[in-house]
């Protein structure tokens, strides 16, 4: 479990992957993730979200993205129409906006339970390892080859207890934001 400094940020993307542990309630994180974005260290951005539930709006975004003249952040965010449940943070619609207006792949990598009881982290957790695998390879280490440039913004509890996040991808480093 190699807990790191945001300091560290941009080290651990260039040789792989990076796990960014959130308060969903405050702005660090989804800043440092626009600031990661912004300057070229994401490559894939893997976010709260289940595909089943919100993969035909992640569709039609990636579409708008692509239109001439591009959609500013806030308007494709605003397309996508994501819910913002805790204020007064940056919406995560904003930062995956962001993410494929500088072409970055976003992964709705949560499962579909989406319970936040820690029990069911378990469940979530291999379905967030499943997706990772796909990008970063079977392996799915967080140092292969494949996984450099990805981030994952997950809330801050799902880097804790037994069924950490870092438990499902091994030796993931991460940063906890408040």
């Amino acid at each position: 479990m190699p807990k790191t400094h945001s300091g560290h940020a941009v080290a651990c993307l260039q040789v792989g992957a990076l796990g960014i542990g959130e308060d969903h309630t405050m702005a660090a994180g989804r800043n440092l993730a626009l600031w990661l974005i912004e300057n070229g260290h994401v490559q894939h951005l893997f976010v709260e979200f289940p595909a089943p539930n919100y993969g035909q709006a992640l569709n039609a975004a990636i579409q708008a993205a692509g239109t001439q003249p591009p959609p500013t952040r806030q308007t494709l965010a605003q397309q996508m129409n994501w819910e913002n449940r805790h204020l007064p943070a940056i919406p995560l619609g904003e930062v995956m906006a962001e993410a494929l207006l500088r072409g970055v792949t976003v992964h709705l990598a949560d499962d579909s339970m989406q319970m936040v009881h820690p029990n069911r982290f378990a469940r979530r957790h291999t379905t967030i390892q499943n997706v990772f695998r796909q990008v970063a390879g079977q392996v799915g280490t967080p140092s292969a080859a494949g996984a450099v440039g990805c981030l994952l913004l997950w809330g801050g509890a799902h880097f804790e207890g037994n069924h950490a996040l870092d438990n499902y991808i091994i030796n993931l480093p991460f940063v906890i934001m408040d």
